[in-house]
């Protein structure tokens, strides 16, 4: 159900390429195209979007491979807002998130958290910076709590957060952290962050709903992928 992991190989022996290229792809790897050297690297990488860089070539340039690994770092790929409860609202939340999102023309896509709230997440193209990214995020959870103030908040106290759900945009900067699709959480029930339609979303949906003993039952019997179309999205935050 998950889309294969974009490859974009750096190898300057036809040999051995052809022997790489064949192993990518028995791992289940999409491969997008082989370099035969690091020059223009970066700009391929931007051109391309590859989720995996490979580079096995007898002689490669460090700098360029540098260059390229910060130029890609400077520029998130997906944004988040986390609804950080677990509880009925939380579910009215999300819908909202994803309301004011779509809004904006983003689409949006839902999974648990496997711990107290859900995430929404959005693909976006990889041109704006981390401090635009969490620029619009919060000008998001900002203007929700705004609206709603009986409802939302968009601060992290938890003082503030009484009674209400806390929007958090705060994981979009740069060296913040959050939870990947399909990772398990340091939870009693080891429980995994998972993937969901929206047409899947019920008040009977509990974030900490799925576990490594029932995420395989569900990845059997699921019918499509519940984020279809997220990695071909090439979006981008609309101007302020």
């Amino acid at each position: 159900m998950t889309k294969a992991l974009s490859v974009l190989l750096i190898d300057d022996n036809p040999a051995r390429a052809e022997i790489v290229e064949a192993g990518l792809r028995a791992a289940g790897y999409r491969l997008l195209a082989r370099l035969e050297g690091t020059q223009d690297l970066t700009a391929r990488v931007r051109e391309l979007e590859p989720d995996v860089v490979v580079v096995s070539t007898d002689s490669p340039s460090r700098d360029a491979i540098e260059d390229m690994r910060r130029s890609t770092e400077q520029h998130p790929r997906p944004i988040a807002l986390f609804v950080d409860q677990s509880d009925p609202a939380t579910i009215a939340a999300a819908m909202e998130v994803r309301a004011n999102l779509e809004q904006r023309g983003l689409t949006s896509f839902l999974k648990t958290s496997g711990g107290k709230g859900l995430h929404v997440v959005v693909p976006i193209a990889p041109a704006a910076d981390w401090d635009a990214a969490k620029a619009f995020t919060e000008q998001v959870a900002t203007q929700m709590a705004k609206d709603h103030p009986d409802k939302y908040v968009a601060t992290v106290s938890k003082r503030a957060r009484t009674g209400r759900i806390f929007i958090d945009y705060l994981r979009n900067g740069r060296g913040a952290t959050a939870v990947a699709p399909y990772s398990t959480r340091q939870h009693p029930k080891a429980t995994v962050s998972t993937p969901i339609a929206w047409d899947e979303i019920s008040e009977g949906l509990k974030a900490d709903h799925f576990t490594v003993d029932n995420i395989g039952h569900r990845l059997r019997f699921l019918k499509s992928d519940p984020w279809d179309g997220f990695f071909k999205l090439r979006q981008k935050l609309p101007a302020r």
